[in-house]
């Protein structure tokens, strides 16, 4: 695969994510679900909520989701083999999950709104 065809999937996951600051469609959480192993777990529903009724309440947090989502596909394909990136990356993620909760976000399943 081609550097070029890298940017394109990256643009159109962009797209189909971010594209619009209101939208109500569903997003992934790339990095969070390559370290977890999927998409419905209880650190993923606490992750979302915060994206949803968090970050997305605020300018900054906005554009820090669409930045997120614009360079998370790269860094999942870049890093997808690299044990030590994933047990790292699992550290902060369980850390920034158990501070989340203690704020109150619940770790109970959760449908994107």
């Amino acid at each position: 695969m081609s550097e070029h065809d890298d940017f394109l999937d990256d643009y159109i996951a962009y797209k189909l994510c971010c594209e619009d600051d209101d939208d109500e469609s569903s997003d992934g959480c790339y990095i969070a679900t390559a370290v977890y192993g999927t998409y419905d777990c209880p650190e993923l529903w606490v992750l979302r909520r915060f994206r949803d009724y968090g970050l997305r309440k605020s300018r900054i947090g906005r554009a820090f989701v669409r930045f997120y989502y614009a360079i998370s596909p790269r860094l999942v394909r870049r890093f997808r083999n690299a044990e030590r990136v994933k047990h790292v990356s699992k550290t902060i993620l369980d850390h920034l999950v158990e501070q989340l909760k203690k704020r109150g976000f619940e770790e109970t399943p959760y449908y994107d709104r």
